[in-house]
């Protein structure tokens, strides 16, 4: 049947919103970018939409979307506002007429679309589309290449990954001035309460000048945003780029606690000016948009079932069955009944944003399991029976001793034979100073060695491999080092570089390496005292990681730096945000960083890219094994994870509230101890709990102050120390011996 084409009065009403749209002035702020065959300098961006992804790539990065794609007619359809303000283009939408509208400022170029309509208005011209815009659930969607191509945009289709790009110079995709070109970003999409997914804003500022330029940049809304959303900066404030170097500045957007009565609204939008300036001048304000989308009274259609079995067939009844979503908070949770069978009911995929679950299943008595499975959109039902195996016992922990150590403890370190492990003074509060601030050297069975004042919190800690010396990096400005003895080798001043939260020993300990929050990284001859070269990041230095003859640095300029010994800078890649985690394979053929950026990313020794995860909020404390068999991140969230070296996911579990310093892995990789809020857990590797202990209370508190921060496991897994945010020290002796390997 054929469409009926529109009539006058229709046609008018078109034409008339068409000229009204070109009589709108908009400022452009800065100067905007020229068409790539006037400028060799400019940025062609591109963008890659798939079906039924809730992703779409901006030059390579990914960007949540609030609406997923799909083909209607061999027609992508993609959300109109997404593709329109990517283009350049100002949006509108009639709700009377049903129509959407762009209209580009920078030089006139409009459209106007109707939906469910294939006649357009181009430019005050009539023209036909093959498949017309579309509402879908709530959302508006209008044919990719049609908008695309309409507005002078490039767009192709890669069959074999189904996925269509487009290339384009839009002249307010970024924002050049006084030598400094600003990529905008593209508005991010956040879902409440299913799927919490915290948003991530990712601007990219290439320098174009001939000498390097010092940016400032933030945030103008850092805490509660209209009440709903909180906004975090993850990394320092400042931007070192060399000329022609290009950085990233990252910002954060997680779902905030409502104020009483307060109602989260669908399709609310989120407008958060970034200011970029240089020495107090203004370069650019880059307003980056977050979308909220309510999921709040979400049905739940799909079905995920089961058995659960051990390798035997036996039924396993009153088995603790998660469904997780991959890099996000959702959990959906039922237990096995007597005959084995488990049944959980979860929204369909669409709602979940989601393409994979994490199925993990704890049962009394076996290994724990975590399996990834495919959560394809549009299916109603997932079959998954699990086989168990029986639990393998863990070495058994008593309480050997305990001591209290006078303020908190912020991290352990000990020598590779496990002899020597020294503790560092640090709460991650604002706490009146104690009159000493100590640390102090332990046996492994939590004995005393000796106790010295090192003058202030010190949030880096390093101890030699033989033990022989001991560093510390503290908050009074000064990198501290001690022999075995307890008597100062080093006392380095920082006054020029400010505080100092990371220090790291060369394997030999003739070299310190010292992190300032100034983004200053110095290596110090630990006999002479003398600086043997520094460099400057311009971003908080909280990673650093001997390997051979070379040591590598994180740093909150969004980089991973690998340095010879002599200071020859070797290669910097990207790791979007200061690394609250460091951590590397003894042979540096793997080097790992995650923390502040959502995300754990690894290099090898030449720095090639080996793989990067998304997970499901900041890092704050993890560990590599010495071979690299096992990487442990432990996030925010109070998620465990664990991937092997490849970046194939172990398992994931749920341990609780997240603590600062609260992973160590023995060598081979086969046990994982884990400090929480409520106590410590000794994981095998499979994530199974082979051994537990809650710290009590006076009057019988558990958690809080008496919640594990840190903790020191030994090689041969015969000890194990905890340290607390009261300053409390448990030190625990395995009454079995572990086979396994040795340092």
């Amino acid at each position: 049947m054929r469409r009926r084409q529109p009539g006058f009065r229709e046609l008018s009403r078109a034409l008339a919103i068409a000229i009204a749209l070109t009589g709108i002035i908009f400022p452009v702020p800065g100067r905007a970018c020229a068409h790539p065959d006037d400028s060799p300098g400019e940025t062609v961006c591109e963008l890659v939409f798939a079906p039924d992804e809730y992703e779409v790539f901006f030059n390579g990065d990914p960007v949540a979307m609030d609406s997923a794609p799909y083909i209607e007619q061999n027609a992508m359809m993609v959300p109109f506002r997404l593709i329109g303000e990517a283009l350049g283009a100002s949006i509108g939408w009639d709700p009377a007429t049903r129509e959407v509208s762009f209209r580009r400022p920078s030089d006139g170029k409009c459209i106007v679309l109707r939906t469910g309509d294939t006649s357009a208005v181009v430019d005050g011209k009539i023209t036909t589309m093959n498949v017309p815009p579309a509402i879908r659930d709530g959302r508006t969607f209008v044919p990719l290449r049609f908008v695309s191509e309409n507005m002078d945009a490039t767009v192709s289709w890669d069959g074999v990954k189904r996925t269509a790009s487009v290339l384009y110079s839009s002249p307010s995709a970024c924002i050049e001035s006084d030598g400094i070109r600003v990529l905008r970003p593209l508005p991010q999409a956040v879902c409440w309460p299913v799927g919490v997914r915290t948003a991530k804003i990712v601007i990219d500022v290439t320098n174009l000048r001939n000498e390097t330029a010092l940016l400032a940049f933030k945030p103008e809304a850092e805490t509660h945003v209209d009440g709903w959303l909180v906004i975090v900066h993850p990394q320092g404030s400042n931007l070192y780029l060399k000329p022609g170097e290009t950085g990233r500045i990252l910002a954060t957007v997680e779902p905030g606690p409502l104020d009483p009565g307060q109602k989260r609204i669908d399709g609310a939008r989120l407008e958060l000016p970034v200011t970029i300036t240089d020495h107090d001048r203004l370069i650019a304000t880059v307003n980056a948009q977050v979308i909220f989308r309510d999921k709040e009274d979400l049905q739940r259609t799909c079905v995920i079932r089961g058995k659960i079995a051990d390798i035997s067939g036996k039924p396993v009844g009153d088995a603790h069955v998660i469904a997780h979503l991959w890099n996000e908070m959702g959990r959906y949770e039922c237990a096995s009944d007597a005959a084995g069978g488990y049944r959980a009911l979860l929204p369909p995929a669409s709602a979940l944003h989601a393409k994979k679950l994490v199925l993990s299943v704890d049962a009394p008595g076996y290994e724990y399991v975590s399996t990834v499975i495919d959560y394809p959109l549009g299916q109603r039902e997932i079959v998954q029976d699990i086989a168990l195996i029986k639990a393998a016992k863990g070495p058994p922990f008593a309480l050997e001793k305990e001591v209290d150590t006078g303020f908190g403890v912020w991290r352990f370190d000990g020598s590779r034979d496990g002899r020597y492990i020294v503790s560092s003074p640090g709460v991650h509060a604002d706490v009146p100073r104690s009159p000493a601030m100590n640390t102090h050297l332990f046996d492994p069975f939590g004995n005393v060695i000796w106790s010295r004042d090192v003058g202030d919190q010190a949030w880096g800690v390093s101890c030699s491999q033989d033990g022989g010396l001991l560093a510390f990096g503290g908050l009074n400005r000064r990198a501290i080092v001690l022999d075995r003895s307890g008597e100062t080798v080093l006392d380095y001043p920082l006054d020029y570089c400010g505080e100092s939260r990371e220090v790291r020993l060369s394997d030999d300990g003739s070299r310190l390496g010292i992190g300032t929050v100034s983004g200053r990284f110095l290596l110090v001859d630990t006999r002479t005292g003398n600086l043997l070269w520094s460099y400057m990041t311009y971003g908080q230095v909280r990673g650093i990681a001997f390997r051979g003859n070379r040591v590598f640095v994180g740093a909150g300029d969004n980089n991973l730096y690998a340095f010879t010994l002599s200071g020859t800078l070797l290669w910097k890649r990207p790791i979007v945000a200061f690394p609250l985690f460091l951590g590397a394979a003894e042979d540096g053929s793997l080097i790992v960083a995650s923390g502040k950026s959502q995300e754990a990313i690894a290099y090898d020794w030449d720095g090639n890219l080996l793989w990067r995860r998304a997970l499901d909020h900041n890092i704050t404390s993890g560990a590599v094994a010495r071979e690299g068999s096992i990487i442990v991140l432990y996030s925010v969230s109070g998620n465990l994870w664990a991937f092997d070296r490849k970046g194939g996911l172990i398992f994931r579990r749920h341990m609780g509230r997240f603590v600062h310093n609260g992973v160590a892995i023995s060598p081979g990789g086969g046990y994982i101890a884990v400090g929480t809020d409520t106590g410590v857990y000794l994981l095998n590797r499979n994530g199974t709990v082979v051994w537990s202990h809650s710290r009590v209370g006076p009057k019988g508190e558990v958690g809080g102050p008496h919640g594990a921060n840190a903790l020191w496991l030994a090689p041969d897994l015969s000890a194990l120390i905890v340290g607390y945010e009261d300053g409390a020290v448990e030190a625990f002796r395995s009454s079995i011996a572990i086979e396994g390997p040795r340092p």
